[in-house]
């Protein structure tokens, strides 16, 4: 299924936003948000450096269906959220404050370079050109390494960077590139990826997949038996196949980007049924943590496809190779689906207070820190450090565990007061195993 492109050749008449994009948008200005704050929460620091680099730009601005009104793109979202959050920030501060960043937007069709440039003009960003906002007429890769000295160059230890790559389809950004941001910024990277699973499963429908698969890097895993497999499932086995496949891209990204942690949703299309992943990558489990809990905070903007536990995305990419094709006819490997409602979370939790206390027993006569069981598992969970610490006040309350300091000197009862370094003790098997 190909993907019709925004048309951005008329000033005056910025395209119609998807409803897809709406979503990434409100997304993108809440976790923002949410990232300053974190940032900035000790007031001993007087200034936030950051590098925010916008890969795929586009115009600017859009319209909104049936309205006169106009959404502001990723690059305005951005800045203005940068804006919000500097005032906020000050305000609650009697020394003076301010966050430094630097913005890299990148458009690659000469139409939208335009109208971004024109979009920024009229809303009187235009001083900050070349100082601070540097827009740039070329592709993702062919800009990336000249941006990557760019931050070098600053010197910085850990320079906090990040990197929006809204792609359209699923092969403007390679693997390789992936690989050298975390390997540059191992420890202040993150990435916002989109991945349209769409356009990509259609090729297994349609058989036009060699190609492209090598071009996106995924020849290895988009094999032509799993095509052939995927065709000859039955119409009524299809939605089992597609989240099969769809949890190995998910998986197959993260063994392949660099990163250490993900956090991997799927926002749907009402209208148009087209469904993209949208996939944080980082090296740090609290930035993981963070975005997932943004999730949960913008309910019902996003699914999750697997399962409500901790049994999500393990070795994903190695079923096909373990189990054999006939996992397309086996629900079980992906039957669940939710929102992030109030439902979610008490499947959620249902789910946690099952399999947590068996996580915790392969541990058993170690030292385990709630820090180490949260990393150990955060990939593999639809779940964030509240649901594992309310989970563990549970195990406490029921005697099947003890949480106490490092130090030894205080015990943990509640979850507001358990912390990342503190042990965890198994005291028996409960009925929970």
């Amino acid at each position: 299924m190909s993907l019709k492109h925004y048309d951005w050749s008329d000033f005056n008449s910025p395209p119609e936003i998807e409803e897809h994009s709406l979503v990434k948008h409100k997304m993108l200005a809440f976790y923002l948000e949410r990232y300053i704050k974190v940032l900035t929460a000790d007031p001993r620091y007087p200034t936030l450096k950051l590098w925010l680099i916008d890969g795929f730009a586009g115009g600017g601005q859009y319209s909104i269906a049936n309205s006169d009104e106009r959404h502001d793109g990723s690059p305005l979202i951005l800045l203005k959220t940068v804006d919000k959050m500097r005032l906020e920030v000050q305000t609650k501060r009697e020394n003076p404050f301010d966050i430094d960043a630097k913005y890299f937007f990148v458009e690659k069709d000469a139409n939208a370079y335009n109208f971004l440039k024109n979009t920024l003009k009229n809303e009187c960003y235009i001083a900050d050109f070349d100082k601070n906002i540097r827009v740039i007429n070329d592709s993702f890769v062919s800009a990336f390494p000249k941006i990557l000295q760019q931050i070098q160059a600053n010197k910085q230890r850990n320079p906090r960077c990040i990197f929006l790559l809204d792609q359209y389809g699923y092969k403007d950004v390679p693997f390789t590139t992936l690989k050298t941001i975390f390997a540059t910024f191992p420890n202040a990277a993150e990435v916002l990826l989109t991945f349209a699973t769409e356009s990509l499963i259609s090729y297994m429908s349609e058989g036009r997949f060699q190609t492209a698969m090598k071009n996106a890097g995924l020849e290895s895993i988009i094999t032509k038996e799993l095509i052939d497999s995927f065709r000859d499932t039955a119409s009524y086995e299809k939605r089992s196949a597609r989240l099969i496949v769809e949890q190995t891209l998910a998986t197959y990204i993260l063994e392949n980007s660099g990163a250490r942690f993900f956090t991997p949703f799927f926002i749907v299309s009402k209208k148009s049924r087209r469904s993209f992943l949208l996939i944080h990558l980082s090296c740090n489990w609290r930035a993981r943590d963070e975005m997932n809990q943004t999730h949960w905070e913008l309910h019902n903007h996003t699914h999750h496809y697997g399962m409500a536990g901790l049994k999500n995305f393990r070795s994903e990419s190695r079923l096909i190779t373990t189990l054999g094709y006939d996992i397309f006819h086996n629900e079980e490997q992906a039957s669940f689906e939710y929102q992030f409602d109030d439902q979610a979370e008490k499947q959620t939790y249902d789910a946690l207070r099952e399999e947590l206390p068996e996580k915790i027993w392969e541990h058993k006569g170690q030292k385990i820190t709630v820090g180490d069981l949260l990393i150990e598992n955060c990939n593999y969970t639809p779940a964030n450090s509240k649901h594992f610490k309310k989970t563990l006040e549970e195990l406490i309350k029921y005697k099947s565990i003890r949480v106490f300091s490092s130090d030894g000197k205080h015990e943990r009862f509640t979850h507001n007061t358990i912390r990342n370094d503190d042990i965890i003790e198994f005291k028996q098997k409960s009925l929970f195993l």
